[in-house]
C-alpha cells in the first residue's frame, strides 16, 4: 500500500485540474471593433457651423451710397434721338435732360451736343460752364425751337434747343444745368453732298449732326463772305449744280485762310450742321475743317 500511495496521490491532483481549455480569450476579449466608436462619436460635420454663422454678406451694410442717395434727378431724361425725331412726345418748355458728346463750341453761347445719329445746340448764355471738344456732358434745360424771335418756333424753320440759359426774359429754367461727365468720343461725321442738303427734310434730320460736305469735284468759293448781308459766310459748290452754305459760328475760316477769295476751291468742309436766318449750314471748327484749299480753285478730276 505504501508503494501506491504516490501514484494515488498523483492521481488525485491529476484528477482535481480542471480540463483543459483554450486559454487564449483574444477573440472573445478583444472588442476593439465593437467598441470603437469612431464613426459614431465623429461629430465634424454636424458641429461645422463655420458655413452658417459667416454673415459677412447680409451683415455688411457700410455701403450705402446707392440706397442714401435720395436727390431727385432733375429734368425729364430723354434721348437725343427721341428728343429729335418727336418720339419723346415732350411739349416745348419741358425742362429735359439729355447726354452726349459735345462735337462743336463757341463760348459765349453754346455748343452742339451729340449722340450716336442724334444731336442738338445747347444754348448756355455766357454765365455757365463751358465744356471742351470731345467731352461728355449731361445738360438738363429748357426744350425749345429758336426761330430767332421765341423758343417755340416752327421745327421746319427753326434750330432745335436745350436751353441752359433763357435767350429771353420768359421763360426761364432755374433747375437748369451743364455736366461734365468725362472724356466722350468724337462720332465721326456724316458724309452728304450738297444736293443731300438742299433737300429740306434730309436737312432737318442732320441738323446739328457733325458732317463733312464733298462733291464729286472741289467745291469753289462762289461769293465774297465780306459782301453785303454775307455776315461772314460764303457759297461753295461745283459750277452750275447744289452749293452748301459756309458758317462762321464756330470759326472764321475765310479770316484764317490767307489770300482767300471768291473762286478758290475746298476738297471739303466739316462741321455741324447747323441752322440760322432761314438756312442750313455747314459750320468748320477750325482751319482743318476746310480740307484741301486751293488759291485760284482746283480743276475737277
Amino acid at each position: 500500500m505504501r508503494t501506491l500511495a504516490p501514484l494515488f496521490v498523483l492521481a488525485l491532483v491529476a484528477c482535481d485540474r480542471k480540463p483543459p481549455t483554450d486559454g487564449d480569450t483574444a477573440d472573445t476579449s478583444d472588442t476593439a471593433d465593437t467598441t470603437d466608436t469612431t464613426d459614431t462619436t465623429d461629430t465634424t460635420d454636424t458641429t461645422d457651423t463655420t458655413d452658417t454663422t459667416d454673415t459677412t454678406d447680409t451683415t455688411d451694410t457700410t455701403d450705402t451710397a446707392d440706397t442714401t442717395d435720395t436727390t431727385p434727378a432733375l429734368g425729364t431724361a430723354t434721348t437725343l434721338a427721341a428728343l429729335r425725331d418727336g418720339s419723346a412726345a415732350l411739349p416745348l418748355g419741358t425742362l429735359v435732360r439729355v447726354t452726349g458728346v459735345v462735337t462743336a463750341v463757341r463760348d459765349n453761347k453754346g455748343f452742339t451736343l451729340q449722340s450716336g445719329g442724334a444731336a442738338i445746340f445747347v444754348y448756355k448764355g455766357n454765365g455757365n460752364t463751358t465744356p471742351a471738344l470731345g467731352d461728355e456732358v449731361e445738360a438738363v434745360g429748357g426744350y425749345a425751337q429758336y426761330d430767332g424771335s421765341s423758343n417755340t418756333g416752327d421745327p421746319a424753320v427753326s434750330l432745335a434747343e436745350v436751353v441752359v440759359d433763357s435767350h429771353f426774359t420768359t421763360p426761364t429754367y432755374p433747375d437748369s444745368s451743364i455736366t461734365v461727365l468725362g472724356a466722350g468720343t468724337l462720332p465721326a461725321p456724316v458724309a452728304v453732298t450738297p444736293a443731300d442738303l438742299a433737300d429740306d427734310a434730309a436737312a432737318e434730320a442732320l441738323e446739328s449732326v457733325l458732317v463733312t460736305v464733298s462733291d464729286a469735284c472741289p467745291l469753289v468759293v462762289l461769293d465774297d463772305p465780306n459782301g453785303p448781308q454775307a455776315f461772314g459766310e460764303f457759297n461753295a459748290g461745283v459750277s452750275g449744280g447744289d452749293s452748301v452754305r459756309v458758317d462762321n459760328e464756330f470759326f472764321n475760316l475765310p479770316g484764317a485762310t490767307t489770300g482767300f477769295a471768291v473762286g478758290d476751291s475746298f476738297t471739303s468742309f466739316t462741321g455741324p450742321l447747323y441752322y440760322s436766318f432761314g438756312a442750313y449750314k455747314v459750320a468748320p471748327r477750325t482751319a482743318a475743317d476746310g480740307v484741301g484749299y486751293t488759291a485760284g480753285g482746283a480743276a475737277c478730276p
